[in-house]
């Protein structure tokens, strides 16, 4: 659960920052598809 909640707030602060260096929609999705994607693979093991 720890790590669940560190995932999450990781995740916060790097769309937040991706958010601040391509504020362009496409780009946004595209991290954040490859972060979930990245999320799921570590998680799944």
């Amino acid at each position: 659960t720890v790590l669940k909640n560190n995932d999450l707030r990781s995740r916060q602060e790097l769309t937040a920052h991706l958010t601040n260096q391509w504020p362009s929609p496409v780009a946004l999705d595209s991290n954040v598809v490859a972060l979930e994607t990245l999320l799921y693979r570590r998680s799944a093991g």
